[in-house]
């Protein structure tokens, strides 16, 4: 009968200790799902928001005449309520671009603080760089800092236009106060509107890599793996895919088929998605 009971109780912690080892498994299992969607949905607002300074950065060299290929004073994707200056002279021009408190865009945008951007050469001619820094700046209530996005011409045939851009340790405030750093090294290839005057008929293919830091210090690497579209005309990102992955799952984010729209949605393992609002 000892003997008996001893066994049982044997088998009893067993099961206890196994169970307690499992819903801790579970419950950790959960937590990195929960982390990788957050990171992920962190990451897609980073890149909307780079891609929204992309346009910035055309617009006013183009308006400018600083393109090299549209010394024309194309149209003019800045609100007039965007002052802008410039100062020096290559290889060292510099642009700022001042929103003031707060200054509004047709398409509905909210735009605060500024954009510094310093240029080596016209963007459209091999070689040159970029370089676009801020100070107090804010789409929609997000504030962008520290760090830098650079910009390096690298076409390399006639009728073609590419540049590499690295996105160095650019940190992202939510109107939340949550916030989180994004680092990227992608290329950016125009596809559209290279023969016409027009700003607004532009279309950019970004391909390449990422990946984003929590205020935690918890990480996800991203990889491209359909070509996101950049389109002048829309405010946001309206084609493409991303890939996250963690130690035990797998995060894919999308920007849509085409639609101009600030949706995405993300799926973790190839479960039901979930839809972000992009700022």
């Amino acid at each position: 009968m000892k003997i008996i009971s001893k066994v049982a109780i044997a088998i009893f912690c067993c099961v206890v200790i196994f169970t307690h080892s499992s819903c801790k498994k579970i419950a950790s299992n959960a937590q990195e799902m929960e982390t990788t969607f957050d990171l992920a949905g962190k990451e897609a607002t980073g890149e909307s928001l780079t891609e929204d300074v992309n346009n910035i950065l055309t617009s006013a060299t183009d308006s400018l005449g600083l393109s090299g290929n549209r010394e024309y004073g194309a149209d003019n994707y800045l609100p007039s309520c965007a002052v802008v200056t410039v100062t020096g002279s290559f290889p060292q021009k510099w642009i700022t671009i001042n929103f003031g408190d707060s200054c509004r865009s047709t398409s509905g945008i909210v735009r605060s603080g500024i954009i510094r951007i310093t240029l080596t050469d016209s963007i459209r001619r091999l070689g040159s760089t970029a370089t676009v820094t801020f100070e107090n700046y804010k789409v929609n209530g997000y504030k962008k800092e520290g760090g830098s996005i650079v910009w390096e011409n690298i076409s390399n045939s006639p009728g073609s236009k590419s540049w590499r851009r690295t996105v160095n340790n650019v940190k992202i405030t939510a109107p939340s106060g949550n916030f989180w750093t994004i680092n990227s090294d992608k290329t950016i290839t125009q596809t559209m509107g290279l023969s016409t005057p027009r700003h607004d008929d532009d279309t950019y293919i970004i391909t390449g890599s990422g990946s984003v830091t929590n205020a935690a210090g918890e990480s996800r690497a991203s990889e491209i793996i359909e070509a996101i579209r950049k389109q002048v005309a829309c405010s946001w990102i309206d084609m493409g895919s991303v890939r996250y992955i963690s130690a035990n799952h797998t995060a894919t984010v999308s920007f849509g088929n085409g639609n101009c729209d600030n949706i995405a949605t993300i799926s973790i393992d190839g479960n039901t998605p979930r839809t972000i609002t992009l700022p």
